[in-house]
């Protein structure tokens, strides 16, 4: 028997594409992710209805543009 997994949200067969941003001024890379300098995490916005929220603050770039990428379209 196989076991059970933890989270139904295996990365691996996830196939996530992380979107790189277009200017060239971005210090992180990555599309809507920030680096916060009073709390040294790297944040994450989406658009929403004209404005932006936050989808929360995270130790690396790359987990942060992860938590964009999996994030659903808002309207």
């Amino acid at each position: 028997m196989a076991p059970a997994r933890a989270n139904s949200r295996d990365t691996a067969s996830e196939r996530l594409v992380l979107i790189l941003a277009i200017s060239k001024r971005s210090t992180t890379g990555c599309k809507n992710v920030t680096f916060n300098r009073s709390n040294k995490k790297f944040q994450v916005h989406v658009p929403n209805g004209g404005k932006r929220v936050r989808l929360g603050y995270f130790d690396t770039a790359e987990e942060a543009a992860t938590a964009y990428a999996r994030s659903e379209p808002f309207g």
